[in-house]
C-alpha cells in the first residue's frame, strides 16, 4: 500500500483550528494595532463566530510560528543594515573593519578607530 491509497482510506485525526485559514489576516491586523475584538469582528464578518480570548489564544500560539518582515529603517522602506559606510555601499567589508565593527560592539574602540570606520564622504540616498 503506498501513500495514495493510505490517504483514500483513513482521514488525518488531527485537530485544525477554525482560525488556521485566516492566520495571515489575522496576524496582518494584529501587526496594524487592531485589538483583538476588533479581529473577531472581521472574523465575524467572514462567517467565523469566536470569543476575543480565542482570537488572543490563537495568536499566543502561533506568533513564533508566523515570520515577520524585517524591520525597517526609514520610511522609505530601506531594510536595516548594519555594519560600516563601506558594507552599505554594497561592498564586502574588509576583515579589519569586520574586527573593529566587532570591537565596537563589544565596547573596544576608541575615537580613532570609530573615525576610520565612518567615512565623511558618506553618500546618503
Amino acid at each position: 500500500m503506498d501513500i495514495t491509497e493510505f490517504e483514500k482510506t483513513m482521514r488525518p485525526n488531527r485537530k485544525r483550528s477554525q482560525l488556521d485559514p485566516f492566520t495571515d489576516p489575522i496576524f496582518e491586523l494584529r501587526d496594524k494595532g487592531y485589538a483583538n475584538w476588533q479581529i473577531g469582528e472581521f472574523l465575524a464578518h467572514n462567517g467565523v463566530h469566536v470569543s476575543t480570548e480565542a482570537v488572543r489564544q490563537f495568536i499566543k500560539s502561533r506568533e513564533n510560528k508566523v515570520t515577520k518582515p524585517p524591520k525597517l529603517a526609514n520610511a522609505v522602506n530601506e531594510p536595516v543594515t548594519s555594519g560600516s559606510a563601506d558594507f552599505m555601499s554594497g561592498d564586502e567589508p574588509t576583515k579589519d573593519v569586520r574586527k573593529k565593527a566587532n570591537r565596537y560592539i563589544t565596547g573596544g574602540l576608541d575615537e580613532h578607530d570609530i573615525d576610520a570606520l565612518v567615512s565623511p564622504n558618506t553618500n546618503k540616498k
